[in-house]
């Protein structure tokens, strides 16, 4: 058995590459040294340069930070209203002030549940979630123009900037890189 210099998978004497990291670096019998069981029992350690190295992982990993940074943007305002000040609050209170286009608060619930199943659908990189988050995409960048002036407290601004840039990122991934093969 040969065992990954990299990660420490034993794979079989005529691997070429590992069959857990990929790495084609081998350590030579005289360097191996039998590893605890307890060892054996854990999984192996996920860096960050496994993440960005591999277009999948990456993109699945860009579409849970994008969705959880979305879900915690929508029910924000829901837990700081406890540890905001009256007049921090009352200023809240008048966001989408002047808006042309305003919306339902049942039709936003709506919404977070759509993209969140666009999400689903994206993860397992599914043709018609990719399409239906472009028109979302494009919908909501459009419909911000008439949504009037915004307010959003710090946390929430944050919250919305980090989705913001991970939708960007996986819209990127999905149509401009060799990943856009794996979507059915």
């Amino acid at each position: 058995m040969k065992v990954c210099s990299y990660c420490g998978r034993e794979n079989k004497d005529s691997a070429t590459s590992c069959i857990e990291c990929g790495t084609n670096d081998f350590k030579s019998d005289a360097a191996v040294t039998p590893a605890p069981a307890q060892a054996e029992a854990s999984p192996p350690d996920l860096r960050l340069r496994d993440i960005l190295t591999d277009q999948a992982r990456l993109f699945r990993a860009l579409v849970i930070v994008g969705n959880c940074a979305f879900i915690l943007s929508v029910l924000a305002p829901y837990v700081e209203s406890h540890f905001l000040s009256y007049d921090t609050i009352e200023l809240l209170n008048r966001n989408r002030e002047a808006a042309l286009i305003t919306l339902p608060g049942g039709i936003s619930w709506l919404i977070t549940f759509l993209y969140l199943a666009m999400a689903v659908g994206l993860y397992q990189f599914s043709a018609s979630a990719r399409a239906a988050f472009v028109v979302f995409s494009v919908g909501f960048g459009v419909l911000g123009l008439f949504s009037g002036v915004s307010i959003a407290s710090p946390i929430v601004s944050f919250l919305g900037m980090v989705s913001a840039m991970s939708d960007g990122a996986i819209l990127l991934l999905a149509y401009a890189t060799p990943l856009k093969e794996r979507f059915e």
